[in-house]
């Protein structure tokens, strides 16, 4: 059985006013890619409403570290009264959408994700024994790179949101 630590519980982000959702998904996706993960999407709806659409988007890429260990960043996005508006920027219009935006990101350490030491009950016992004794310092530069991720990519959207502040 795959082991999930929660390293990076419900970091959340909360934004209301101007943003360009189509940018916002690109900035997210090429965070991802950039480092590179493997894509994986749990989720993506979009509601039409007379107030405005209401977007749901649950992402869940991964990256493997190692043949043991791997990284999993859920982010999930949603969007409420989310309407296209025509915006004057340096003599230009620009079409930006408006309403709030609440983001969450957690992060998690999988251990033994290929199943490989569970087959035998001695291997079982090994696994948990090598865990907390051995491989402990490995462990822990492991949570604190996932925490480092996590953290970069809040701060990149975060920034991103700020920059439609007027």
């Amino acid at each position: 059985m795959v082991e999930r630590r929660i390293i990076v519980d419900g970091m959340k982000l909360s934004y209301t006013g101007l943003f360009n959702a189509a940018e916002l998904y690109k900035l997210v996706d090429y965070y991802f890619r950039e480092r590179a993960y493997t894509k994986h999407e749990l989720k993506n709806d979009e509601i039409v409403l007379p107030s405005g659409k209401q977007i749901a988007l649950v992402k869940e890429p991964y990256r493997k570290i190692t043949d043991y260990a791997k990284y999993v960043i859920r982010v999930t996005i949603n969007m409420d009264e989310v309407k296209e508006v025509a915006v004057e920027k340096d003599g230009a219009k620009v079409k930006l959408n408006q309403g709030s935006v609440e983001m969450t990101f957690d992060g998690f350490l999988e251990l033994d994700y290929e199943h490989r030491w569970e087959k035998k009950p001695l291997f079982y016992f090994l696994r948990a024994f090598f865990d907390q004794f051995v491989y402990k310092v490995h462990t822990e530069r492991f949570e604190q790179g996932l925490q480092e991720e996590v953290g970069d990519l809040h701060a990149q959207v975060k920034g991103f949101l700020n920059l439609y502040r007027y």
